[in-house]
């Protein structure tokens, strides 16, 4: 991976998300900070969970659940989280 390819494969990554049962949306941002210069013409950058940033929306039978992945630095992992939890009134 590279700068020049990292939106796309944000948009790859956000578009494979929303195939899944349930998911409403899905925004995935690549950390361009942590993907070094090209050293040479076939070097490229693997991708890491320390990279990555993603919030999504679940919608499931009229609950909706707002959650996230990023990097814990405490941890050492990218950690999965809920942020919110809300039921719809019929």
């Amino acid at each position: 991976m590279s700068a020049e390819n990292a939106e796309t494969l944000e948009r790859a990554m956000e578009a494979g998300s929303m195939v899944q049962p349930f998911v409403e949306s899905v925004k995935v941002r690549i950390d361009r900070s942590k993907l070094k210069e090209k050293v040479g013409q076939f070097d490229y950058v693997s991708l890491t969970g320390e990279m990555l940033d993603v919030e999504l929306r679940i919608d499931y039978k009229g609950s909706k659940v707002d959650a996230g992945m990023r990097f814990a630095k405490e941890m050492n992992y990218p950690l999965m989280f809920v942020k919110r939890v809300r039921k719809e009134l019929d």
